[in-house]
């Protein structure tokens, strides 16, 4: 198993790949998923802290 912190990135645009390449960089495994689609927390598309859902 991968012990390494895991990153979900909101969007495909520029911020979102953006910030992928940048978590990536930084060692953290990143996921990006599409807003467009169900399953995205509810959480997700609020401004706060981050936090673990």
């Amino acid at each position: 198993m991968n012990d390494l912190p895991r990153v979900c990135v909101v969007g495909y645009g520029v911020a979102g790949r953006l910030h992928h390449r940048l978590l990536e960089a930084a060692g953290l495994r990143v996921c990006t998923v599409d807003p467009a689609l169900t399953g995205v927390p509810a959480g997700a598309y609020t401004r706060r802290p981050v936090e673990h859902w």
